[in-house]
């Protein structure tokens, strides 16, 4: 299993949340800052979108969609200048499947839904994704993903039972293909998503995940990369933004994090797994990373798995 794989899976993908909108124009409607992933697909019609994140407006035709960051603005409307309506007033305090908004000009059918992630260890994949993922209907570009988004809108144009279900899941392929997506392109910012696609630094994080408890030095990754060690520094810090030491620490603290929810493990066996000489050091470092102490993040996550 690549890094990536590894960062995929344990982020526990618990719901994707979806409705339907309905829209005929005029129409408009404002998703205001969220604490939740996005994904839109337009399945019928057009739309405008705006946002931030976004250098200027752009024309969504059927069969496009996008994934917007959690609190990460944004606007469609069938034309720029209509107004709109906050989508707290369209939902209201739960989430409807069926939304009717606008009036009775031409029609779009919107198909709207969140992610929720089970684990919070895996924010920073999430951060260094951009604000906003255009994925334009390409299907000579990415055909898997243009499969995933056609199946998607059989599945919103003729509801049938279980359609939650299907669209549910297959929202969680498209987010996967997405950041695979990205990866595999060239417009990366540094962080852990562009290591994984750099030719040079892909063979150490992958043996850095297969051996997290190694004493590693920073001699031993140079030597992985091909390069000296000042030289390697360097590179590492421009690529992934941070330095060896600290990509180190992380991962071996997204380890931990993983261990803690998934495995009755104690916690010296935890901090024998990810490279420490005892519980104290383990658990210092690990409050320091993320806040919490080892036992105050199993029994958090040990609660939200119960509710």
């Amino acid at each position: 299993m690549s890094p990536l794989d590894h960062l995929l899976d344990s982020m526990k993908l618990q719901s994707a949340l979806y409705a339907h909108l309905h829209a005929g124009a005029p129409w408009g409607i404002h998703f205001h800052h969220d604490h939740h992933s996005r994904f839109v697909l337009l399945a019928q019609g057009s739309a405008w979108l705006s946002s931030p994140a976004l250098g200027a407006p752009v024309c969504l035709q059927a069969g496009d969609s996008f994934l917007v960051r959690e609190g990460v603005p944004f606007v469609l409307q069938d034309a720029p200048d209509t107004p709109c309506q906050r989508c707290s007033e369209l939902f209201g305090e739960g989430y409807k499947h069926n939304v009717v908004l606008g009036g009775s000009g031409p029609q779009s059918l919107v198909l709207a839904g969140r992610f929720v992630f089970e684990q919070p260890s895996v924010a920073h994949l999430l951060a260094e994704l951009p604000g906003l993922m255009l994925l334009p209907h390409d299907a000579e570009r990415a055909p898997l993903l243009a499969a995933t988004l056609q199946l998607m809108m059989l599945e919103s144009r003729q509801p049938r039972p279980g359609a939650w279900q299907v669209i549910s899941r297959l929202a969680d392929v498209l987010f996967i293909q997405a950041v695979r997506r990205y990866c595999e392109g060239s417009d990366h910012r540094p962080g852990w998503l562009a290591a994984l696609s750099d030719a040079r630094l892909s063979p150490l994080l992958h043996a850095i995940q297969q051996a997290p408890a190694k004493r590693w030095l920073l001699a031993d990754m140079a030597s992985l990369a091909g390069m000296s060690r000042s030289r390697f520094a360097l590179y590492f810090r421009a690529v992934v933004g941070d330095s060896p030491a600290s990509y180190l620490t992380r991962w071996r603290m997204h380890q931990a994090a993983c261990l803690l929810r998934d495995s009755p493990l104690p916690l010296v066996r935890i901090a024998e797994q990810t490279g420490y000489d005892s519980e104290v050091a383990f658990s210092r470092a690990f409050k320091r990373t993320t806040g919490y102490s080892p036992g105050q993040y199993r029994r958090q996550q040990g609660s939200a798995m119960m509710a």
